[in-house]
């Protein structure tokens, strides 16, 4: 019997590999993070698609990056930035997320 740890944030990326480890592992365990990000439907979808998919276990896991960074994700005075291509990037550097 084979197992595998898949990191679910709840996007497409990380539930693509979940389904992925699932055809190819007998059990699945899933790690989320939720990181008071201000997207944090995605904490929701990922609890949605380890059910949908029957991880053995789906632990979530409550972190702070406060001390790490600032990030428009996390912090509540930084806005979000719509950067659609690289050329807007170059232009106005990475984008605080």
């Amino acid at each position: 019997m084979s197992s595998a740890v898949v990191l679910l944030s709840g996007g497409i990326d990380s539930t693509t590999a979940l389904y992925w480890a699932k055809e190819r592992f007998t059990k699945l365990y899933a790690i989320t993070f939720y990181y008071a990000q201000k997207h944090s439907i995605e904490v929701e979808m990922a609890k949605i698609t380890a059910t949908n998919a029957g991880v053995e276990e789906h632990i979530v896991f409550n972190v702070s990056l406060n001390e790490l960074c600032r990030s428009a994700l996390t912090s509540p005075d930084l806005e979000v930035p719509e950067t659609h291509t690289v050329e807007e990037i170059e232009e106005r550097g990475i984008p605080p997320t």
